[in-house]
């Protein structure tokens, strides 16, 4: 039987990239609406998410992992030594007890990959563009600046050819090139077979206790290197594009009342990496849906203003960690859903009503990002 085990567990050497630091944590919530649709579901949010709380982060280590690991075939990047799956690359969609996922890594090309490092990049959700910025890509800007040079990175073959706008590759291979990453450090991983290593190497999260490490945001804000100014959009208001769920069917108005307090709209996840750099550099105040382009905020200025729209009942963490990173502040507006997602709720339809958002352009434009006091709510404390 396959069994599941750490990274920790399963390696044969380690050595600390970024130490384990202990935070407190402020509320940064100024507004909240979610109590008006469901109460208790607010309780949740008010006490588990958006409450001052005391957290610690976990220390970033490199693995260096046994001869014979292997990299599954399928394009999900799994990761098995031996008689173990390793957890940090084990999607929960995986289902341990199907006999197809007990196979993995039982079938392998006839010869190791040798000559030279190798650290895994690849990672399921590499292909959406949130968790490669958030949480794959600081891995990469961590390792190159500590080790120039000593690596070649395990990304999908894709990254180096594939240039179709609508596709995350050209995204990606932009955003490695601004942090000086060579192209020919880059191992193009095909996933069609399971592919045996013999010296590889992983990063461990650089997310725990629901944060990102600090120092992983430092890097990521400090060793980027693009080749303009920031834009000098103040407002910015993120227009989310038409095909990837969780749409506001009631955008024309919501955009229209934004320009009228100053945004200026923006399609940020159309843009090239250093285009979308340089928007969120300068935008001291941001309106966007709950997604991938809001990840763009850890380039903002600190104390930045974040309102963020959603499905009534979307829990959210990730984003909010992002907020509290940047030491902003945030206004979370709910509204209800127009039409269900069937295969995932948090991609549903949903409309912004127009006096909530008022009330978060009020309460955000009202007060600095300096002092903390309690946030307005629907009669949640």
């Amino acid at each position: 039987m396959v069994k599941i085990a750490s990274l920790e567990d399963v390696a044969i050497g380690s050595e600390v990239l970024l130490r384990e630091e202990h935070l407190s944590l402020e509320n940064r919530v100024r507004y909240c609406n979610i109590g008006h649709f469901n109460k208790e579901f607010a309780r949740r949010a008010y006490g588990d998410v958006y409450s001052s709380r005391r957290a610690f982060v976990d220390a970033v280590k490199l693995f260096r992992l046994p001869k014979e690991t292997i990299i599954c075939g399928g394009g999900d990047y799994v990761l098995r030594c031996a008689d173990a799956f390793v957890k940090e690359q084990f999607s929960s969609d995986l289902d341990l007890s199907d006999t197809n996922v007990q196979a993995m890594g039982t079938t392998w090309s006839k010869r190791p990959i040798q000559g030279g490092e190798y650290l895994l990049v690849g990672r399921f959700g590499i292909y959406t563009w949130g968790h490669w910025l958030g949480e794959i890509l600081p891995k990469v800007v961590i390792v190159e600046n500590l080790f120039p040079g000593r690596f070649r990175y395990i990304l999908p073959r894709q990254v180096l050819w594939n240039d179709r706008p609508e596709q995350p590759w050209i995204k990606i291979r932009q955003s490695l090139e601004a942090y000086s990453v060579p192209i020919e450090s880059i191992f193009g991983f095909s996933g069609d077979l399971d592919t045996r290593f013999e010296n590889l190497y992983a990063v461990g999260n650089i997310w725990s206790d629901a944060l990102m490490h600090p120092a992983a945001a430092d890097w990521m804000r400090h060793a980027v290197r693009i080749d303009r100014p920031p834009t000098g959009i103040g407002r910015l208001a993120v227009a989310r594009l038409g095909g990837a769920g969780r749409n506001m069917d009631n955008w024309p108005e919501v955009e229209s009342t934004l320009a009228g307090h100053g945004f200026t709209t923006v399609a940020t996840g159309a843009l090239s990496f250093v285009d979308q750099v340089a928007t969120f550099q300068s935008a001291q105040f941001v309106f966007g849906t709950l997604g991938s382009d809001l990840v763009n905020l850890i380039y903002s200025p600190k104390g930045v203003k974040v309102i963020t729209a959603a499905p009534a009942e979307f829990g959210d963490r990730f984003f909010y960690a992002i907020v509290l990173d940047r030491e902003g502040i945030l206004a979370d507006v709910r509204g209800p859903v127009t039409q269900v997602d069937g295969n995932m709720y948090s991609m549903s339809r949903f409309v912004l009503g127009r006096d909530d958002l008022m009330d978060a352009l009020g309460v955000l434009e009202s007060e600095g990002s300096g002092s903390v006091r309690p946030y307005r709510s629907d009669g949640q404390d």
